[in-house]
């Protein structure tokens, strides 16, 4: 490979280390996450037999302004992805991050920016049945 260069970029929000090693002419899929404020869960305390133990109750709803100000930085980190990917990148939104395919140059600009939280390997999932 030719004036392959490594990945330089804050190593704290690229958080695999296969992803670290990316090289320029290498290119991977990726999530990115994004620094939104997280989701507030409301918890049920339970008991069973003298021990204790928490469940999910549920998710609070976003008030309006929240809603407004998450978006807004959702379509700022989208138009900014456009720009620099040259096509648009998924938005999941149940995972907060978007996913897209990136190179080492591609990744290292993701990951200066402010509002990248976290970069991550998008992962096939794998589905194990078993024999009966």
């Amino acid at each position: 490979m030719k004036n392959a260069k490594k990945t330089e970029a804050p190593a704290e929000k690229i958080i695999h280390p296969e992803l670290r090693k990316l090289i320029d002419e290498e290119s991977a899929s990726v999530l990115i996450e994004l620094n939104l404020p997280a989701p507030q869960v409301q918890l049920d305390k339970n008991q069973f037999r003298g021990v204790f133990d928490y469940s999910l109750k549920r998710v609070v709803p976003e008030t309006p302004t929240q809603r407004k100000e998450s978006q807004q930085q959702i379509n700022k980190a989208s138009a900014f992805l456009t720009h620099l990917l040259g096509e648009k990148p998924l938005w999941l939104n149940a995972g907060r991050a978007f996913v897209a395919n990136v190179n080492a140059d591609q990744m290292r600009k993701i990951a200066d920016w402010p509002l990248t939280k976290a970069i991550r390997p998008n992962r096939k999932l794998e589905v194990y049945r078993s024999k009966k």
